[in-house]
């Protein structure tokens, strides 16, 4: 267990008068208890009380670690989760919960308490969780380390004829040939027109001369993923996909390089954006600039254009953004940044000049 954490989340929870908490996302609880477990359909939670009592609430079909130290309440296939549960919990006060609790879950506990509160919190934990501490933020860049080299590796195997599941298909034998676990999430390779679509899924279309090449992917190397997006370019370069592309980097640039404790996050976006929009390009920059990072490729806050946080030391997350002329092609760029006492350090060192492939 680690108690340094939850007791970070305690505090969260006595700031919003919250007596009990049920942690139910994966990643919460291994961040909490250093345990990992896919339950599927079944109920896995930890309960936190303010008073700093714990109890790990687990499916006999599950080995649970010796690193869960706290109590540990254990049920059946054939009893159901919430009765078993509802022994441990209070029926007064405010009883918080994460979004990412199973709405047939959470009925079932509605229904059982009839004095309790409920309400959601899941920025207890994922409030600590966005500040990432001196472990989690090297093995960020070891996990980003491994991202550079396999995207020189995608990068080198582009060849003409291929395809973009081809090249999507190779990430995970080369991730594990770094070390890493494979990707957090499928990667993102897109050829031409498709990467007007900046969430574009690989498939058959083939590579052909002037096509833009985007290519999205992330590692997960210890249980922590790396982030990265770079454009390439087939053969041939026209005049205005060579302006779009300055352009991003451009953005790229200026928006990493007001990045330091106390900024708000909104003025990261909107430094990027001023770039994209003077060239006149604002209508296809269609996403946020950034998303905090972690155990989870997207986490808690958005570098949004809606969102005032100022960012604090400690937080990783990304900076990418685009522009997408539909019909025609896209670019993003994307680095990963940790923020520091008084600026920023990249995580990735994968060249970002233009690069126009034959």
């Amino acid at each position: 267990m680690r108690n340094d954490r939850i007791q970070k989340v305690i505090k969260q929870m006595k700031g919003k008068n919250i007596d009990q908490l049920l942690v139910t996302s994966e990643a919460s609880l291994f961040y909490l208890t250093e345990h990992w477990v896919h339950p599927m359909e079944r109920f896995l939670a930890l309960l936190i009380r303010a008073d700093g009592d714990c109890v790990y609430v687990a499916n006999d079909l599950f080995y649970v670690s010796d690193k869960v130290t706290c109590p540990v309440l254990r049920y059946n296939d054939s009893q159901d989760a919430v009765e078993v549960l509802s022994e441990s919990l209070a029926d007064t006060g405010i009883l918080g919960v994460e979004a990412s609790m199973q709405a047939g879950f959470l009925l079932k506990i509605q229904a059982k308490l009839q004095k309790a509160k409920i309400m959601e919190a899941s920025s207890c934990v994922l409030d600590v969780r966005m500040i990432k501490d001196e472990g989690e933020i090297r093995l960020l860049k070891e996990s980003s380390a491994i991202n550079d080299k396999a995207m020189k590796d995608l990068v080198n195997r582009i060849h003409s004829g291929c395809t973009e599941e081809e090249i999507s298909h190779m990430a995970p034998e080369i991730y594990c040939s770094y070390g890493a676990l494979g990707y957090h999430s499928c990667p993102i390779v897109s050829f031409g027109k498709n990467a007007a679509d900046p969430h574009h899924g690989a498939d058959s279309t083939v590579l052909k001369p002037g096509d833009c090449i985007v290519i999205d992917t992330g590692s997960i190397y210890r249980d922590y993923c790396s982030d990265m997006t770079r454009t390439v370019f087939w053969e041939e370069l026209s005049p205005e996909m060579e302006k779009v592309y300055q352009t991003v980097l451009e953005a790229q640039a200026y928006a990493s390089s007001i990045i330091r404790p106390g900024i708000p996050c909104c003025e990261i976006d909107r430094a990027a954006r001023s770039v994209i929009e003077k060239a006149g390009y604002g209508l296809y920059f269609n996403h946020r600039v950034g998303h905090n990072l972690g155990l989870e490729g997207h986490e808690a806050p958005g570098i949004s254009e809606d969102n005032p946080m100022p960012v604090k030391e400690g937080m990783v997350f990304s900076v990418e953004p685009g522009i997408y002329l539909p019909g025609i092609g896209g670019v993003r760029i994307e680095d990963l940044v940790v923020v520091t006492k008084d600026g920023y350090e990249s995580l990735n060192h994968y060249p970002k000049e233009l690069k126009i492939l034959r």
